[in-house]
């Protein structure tokens, strides 16, 4: 991980577990290199979606469009007074790896203590950066497990970013990710 990240700022040694992570954003012309075909193409529809220099509204999308992601799909509320990410749906896939399903919950009280700065962080970006953030963390030699997050920013009959649809894809063991704990109650 690059000294200049602006995930390493804040970040203890410790904090994250051994392995490879890196953070991707859009170029100036708003391409991304997403090296996960199922994300690329999320990331292809949410982009169709957006009229430039605007995001998408997340009432440009109808439910069926979200079909070949829908298990591993979150749609997150950004709520303002509190600055806090409520999840407003989580996808089935999603419920069955962590374990609970994380509707209805706030993300800083689902993430364990150990991870909850470079998520949220994450989520952050793309609310001030107004586009997407693609992540990836894959395990070190002794794991298979990669983890690819795409973070995608909408409005909701604004202006402001209101909404996040996100991609999450866990690749390799799952039982590994439950082991390093990114969640509280995924053991």
């Amino acid at each position: 991980m690059p000294s200049d990240s602006p995930y390493t700022a804040h970040m203890k040694p410790g904090d994250m577990p051994t392995g490879e992570y890196r953070q991707v954003f859009p170029d100036g012309d708003g391409r991304m290199i997403i090296d996960h075909d199922r994300l690329a193409a999320l990331y292809r529809l949410w982009s169709s979606k957006a009229i430039f220099p605007d995001l998408p509204d997340r009432a440009s999308f109808a439910p069926e469009h979200f079909a070949p992601w829908m298990g591993n799909l979150s749609i997150v509320d950004y709520e303002r007074p509190t600055q806090r990410f409520h999840i407003r749906l989580s996808g089935v896939v999603l419920t069955q790896f962590h374990g609970m399903d994380q509707t209805g919950k706030y993300l800083d009280e689902i993430l364990s203590p150990t991870h909850r700065p470079r998520i949220l962080q994450e989520y952050t970006a793309a609310l001030e950066r107004r586009g997407p953030v693609y992540s990836v963390w894959r395990g070190g030699t002794a794991s298979r497990l990669s983890v690819h997050r795409l973070i995608m920013p909408c409005l909701a009959g604004g202006t402001d970013v209101d909404q996040l649809l996100v991609g999450l894809y866990l690749d390799g063991f799952p039982q590994m990710a439950k082991r390093i704990g990114l969640y509280r109650g995924a053991r």
